[in-house]
């Protein structure tokens, strides 16, 4: 776990294939995103999954870490 004190974890979205977070460090003010990435075995399945990438990057100002289950290379 991490010290509430130190950190602020904002779940900006759960969906199928992926949760986005937004965490925020309470000591010096620095903003990053963490997406968990659980991608579909089916190509046609993951089209939600790009959509809200894309969607987030429009949106995402700053370092962003994605950590990726990938099904398929």
């Amino acid at each position: 776990m991490w010290n509430e004190n130190e950190f602020k974890v904002i779940t900006l979205s759960i969906e199928n294939q992926v949760i986005h977070m937004q965490i925020d460090n309470l000591i010096n003010g620095f903003t990053w995103w963490c997406s968990i990435v659980y991608e579909a075995n089916k190509l046609e399945d993951r089209k939600e999954l790009w959509e809200s990438l894309t969607a987030l990057n429009n949106v995402v100002k700053g370092p962003w870490l994605e950590m990726w289950d990938f099904n398929n290379i």
